[in-house]
C-alpha cells in the first residue's frame, strides 16, 4: 500500500522507489554547522530522491500519528513564544536535556512503534509497508536532523514518554512540555521540581522505547529569584516574555553594523528579528526609535 501510495505521488516508478529505499544510507551529503559551545554539529542531509519520498511518508503517514499536547516543537500554531508562556507564571523552573535526541531513535524503536501504534491508525498497512517506511526514514540505523521526516517522527514516537511524565507532573501540580530534546518542568511550590527530575530519570531509564539519555551536564534548575529562560525565551520577574539582555546587546551590533554584514548574517538577523517581533514587540519599537524604523522594516524585510 505505502509503496503504491509513494509512486502514485511522486511519479516514480515502484521498482525505482524501491531501490532508492534501500540505497537511503549512502543518499546522504555530511556537513557540520557550529553550536552555541563553538563546538561542530554534524548534519546529515539526504539527497533530493530521498527528500521526495521522505515528503510523502510525512504528509501521507507520519501528519497522521498522534502527538501529544506537551510537545510544542515542529507544530502548526506553536512555537518558541507559545512554548515560554506555559511557564511564566511559575517561581521555580526545571530544564532536562535529552542527549543526542535524534540519533538515539533507532530503526528497532521504529519497528516496534509501527507494530504498536502505526499499525492502529494504518491497519492496511503490512510489514513490507513499515520496512519501506523505515528505510526511507532511517540513515542507517538512525533517524537525524536533516531529515524531512525526523521532526514528525520524533514527535509521535516520544507519545508514551510524554504521556507518562504528564501523568507523574500532573500528580504534583506541575507544568510539563517538550520541546524536541527540551523538557521543561515549572511550579510554584519549592523543592517539588527535585522529586520530578528523579521520577523522569527512572521513567526514561524503564521506557521500552525509544532509548533515551538525559544529559546532566545540561540540567538546569532556576527560580525568580536568577534567571529563568525557556527555549531561549526569558521570563522577566514581572512574568512577561522577553529575549534577555544578551540577545539585545548582540542585535543591536548588528543592527548598527548592517551594511557590512555578510548575506548569511543579513538573512538570520532578519529572521531572528522576526522571531522578536513576536515576543517582545516593545523591543522592536525601540530598535526604530535608535536606529531608524527605515533601517529596521529594511532588515525585516531582507530575503
Amino acid at each position: 500500500m505505502l509503496l503504491e501510495l509513494i509512486s502514485k505521488n511522486t511519479l516514480i516508478e515502484k521498482d525505482q522507489v524501491l531501490d532508492i529505499a534501500n540505497k537511503a544510507s549512502i543518499s546522504y551529503a555530511r556537513f557540520t554547522i557550529p553550536k552555541k559551545d563553538g563546538s561542530q554539529r554534524l548534519i546529515y542531509q539526504p539527497s533530493m530522491a530521498i527528500r521526495a519520498l521522505q515528503k510523502v511518508v510525512y504528509d501521507r503517514v507520519l501528519d497522521e500519528l498522534p502527538v501529544h499536547d506537551a510537545c510544542y516543537a515542529y507544530r502548526k500554531g506553536r512555537g518558541l513564544k507559545e512554548h515560554a508562556s506555559i511557564h511564566r507564571n511559575s517561581k521555580y523552573l526545571l530544564r532536562i536535556d535529552l542527549k543526542d535526541f535524534f540519533e538515539s531513535i533507532t530503526r528497532s524503536d521504529i519497528e516496534k512503534y509501527c507494530n504498536e501504534y502505526v499499525s492502529k491508525v494504518f491497519p492496511l498497512f503490512n510489514q513490507d509497508d513499515f520496512n519501506l517506511m523505515i528505510n526511507i526514514v532511517c540513515r542507517k540505523d538512525t533517524i537525524t536532523i536533516g531529515s524531512v521526516t525526523s521532526p514528525s517522527l520524533s514527535n509521535s514516537i516520544c507519545y508514551n514518554l510524554d504521556e507518562k511524565i504528564s501523568r507523574l507532573s500532573g500528580s504534583y501540580g506541575v507544568r510539563y512540555t517538550r520541546y524536541a530534546d527540551d523538557m521543561f518542568f515549572s511550579t510554584t511550590n519549592k523543592n517539588v521540581l527535585k522529586i520530578i527530575q528523579k521520577g523522569v530519570s527512572n521513567i526514561i531509564k524503564n521506557l521500552d522505547y525509544p532509548k533515551l539519555t538525559i544529559n546532566n551536564k545540561k540540567t538546569r534548575h532556576s527560580s525568580k529569584k536568577n534567571r529563568m529562560s525557556v527555549t531561549g525565551v526569558v521570563i522577566t520577574v514581572d512574568k512577561k516574555l522577553s529575549i534577555g539582555r544578551d540577545k539585545k546587546r548582540f542585535i543591536r551590533g548588528q543592527v548598527y553594523n548592517w551594511n557590512t554584514l555578510s548575506i548569511e548574517e543579513k538573512s538570520y538577523l532578519s529572521g531572528y528579528l522576526s522571531f522578536v517581533k513576536s515576543v517582545e514587540p516593545s523591543y522592536i519599537n525601540r530598535l526604530c526609535d535608535k536606529y531608524s524604523s527605515q533601517v529596521i522594516q529594511e532588515i525585516l524585510r531582507f530575503s
